[in-house]
Order: C-alpha cells, then structure tokens, then sequence
C-alpha cells in the first residue's frame, strides 16, 4: 500500500517524500556528526571546513549537500585537489537546488555520479535513525548519571556501539544482550561516533 499526502501546490506527494525534504531542509550538522554519517575520519571532515567549502558559520555547521559531498569522497576513495573538490561540492548543490535532481549527474566525459539513490539512502538513514534515537535512547540523570542507555534498561548505547565499532559480532552482542535489535547495534554504532562522551553537550542530542 502506498501512503499520499496532500501538497500545498495541490500536487499529491508519497509521505516519504515529504520526510525526506523535511530532513533535507533542516539538516545542520556538527563536523563530527558529518563524519559519522559520511563514515569519514573527523579530520578529513575538518579540512574541508578549514577549506572553506561548507562556508564560514562559527561553530560549522554542515547542510545536506555537504554531507552528500562528503560520502560521494568516502565512495569515490579518490585524492582530489582543492580546486576539483570546490568544483565537485558546487556541481551537487546545484544540482539539489533543482525542483527535481537528477538521479545521474555527469560531472565530465568519464564520471557519472549516480545522484539520485545516494540522496535517498542518506536522507533515509538520517530519518530513521532520529526516529529510532526518539524511541530508543533515554537520557535521565537518574540513569547512569545521564549517560545515554536504551529505553527500559540501564545498557549504554555508546557500550554497545563500542562494542560494534570493535567488532564484536551482532551474534555475540544480541546473546549478551537479547532484548536488542540488529538495528540497535547499527545505530548505536553511529551514535557513539557522532556523540562521542567527551565534547559533545547534552543539549545538542
């Protein structure tokens, strides 16, 4: 079954679709929240700010286009210089400023970026793991002195992420811990990287 809603301009759109330009309008992200979902070390993140591709906010704060920038490096695996990552960054956003972006974007003779299904893939897994941070992550001072566990439990998320971001098999954490889900682990992961303990306020999760 497919779910509609209405569009102010009359148009009908999928719900999904409306999600996916919520979280694309709204998405402002810190440099290590960048790298987590860019799967790219802080550092790298942290020269393209230095570069000046992202703009000059103080703290930065990096949009939707930038984290799309940063995962088309982390898939190319390709060493650009300044002046060709600068080029590359303008042609996506430009690219997502049209009404409709393309799902292929030809960047010269040789290199097509397949667009489209990375934008949906990034703003998919940005929306689900917000969802899934509201349902499962709890924050009380009560708790483990306000560290992050999973709801009605004292387990530390970033305890579990660890334990994925080591290794450790999603078998042998679920037999530890069998009231998880797969998709605990996943986010938990994701979690720890982008709200490392040290650094990193309350106020902003």
């Amino acid at each position: 079954m497919s779910l509609h809603a209405p569009d102010p301009r009359g148009k009908v759109l999928p719900v999904q679709g409306i999600i996916m330009a919520a979280v694309i309008r709204s998405l402002a992200l810190s440099p290590v929240e960048a790298a987590a979902f860019a799967d790219l070390p802080e550092g790298k993140v942290r020269k393209e700010v230095e570069h000046g591709l992202f703009g000059a906010k103080s703290p930065p704060r990096l949009s939707f286009v930038a984290l799309v920038y940063l995962r088309v490096l982390r898939s190319a695996e390709l060493e650009l210089g300044v002046a060709a990552r600068r080029l590359l960054f303008e042609r996506i956003a430009d690219a997502l400023k049209k009404p409709k972006p393309p799902d292929l974007l030809e960047l010269n003779e040789v290199w097509i970026l397949k667009l489209g299904p990375l934008v949906r893939e990034l703003a998919e897994r940005i929306e689900r793991f917000e969802r899934w941070k509201k349902q499962r992550v709890v924050l009380r001072d009560d708790i483990l002195g306000g560290e992050p566990v999973f709801a009605g439990t004292r387990l530390a998320v970033r305890r579990v992420g660890a334990l994925a971001e080591r290794g450790e098999t999603t078998k042998a954490i679920l037999e530890d811990y069998p009231y998880l889900e797969p998709s605990d682990l996943d986010f938990a992961r994701l979690y720890a990287k982008a709200y490392p303990r040290l650094g990193r306020p309350r106020e902003a999760r």
